[in-house]
């Protein structure tokens, strides 16, 4: 899919189309859960960072 529709969607990398990608879910919740307002900035540390842990994938969500 990345690959087919880069060149016609503008996108440079897979990772600029995942920044673009969670860039749009980050705007969305903005909208839906912070009446349309950026965000407090997040400190050094403040979010987890690695892969997810066994439980984690259990309940994770997964759209079509």
């Amino acid at each position: 899919m990345f690959l087919e529709t880069k060149e016609v969607e503008g996108d440079a990398s897979i990772s600029d189309f995942i920044v673009y990608a969670t860039m749009r879910e980050v705007k969305r919740r903005q909208r839906k859960y912070n009446g349309g307002k950026p965000w407090p900035p997040v400190k050094a540390g403040g979010v987890r960072r690695g892969q997810r842990r066994m439980e984690e994938l259990q309940h994770r969500r997964e759209e079509a």
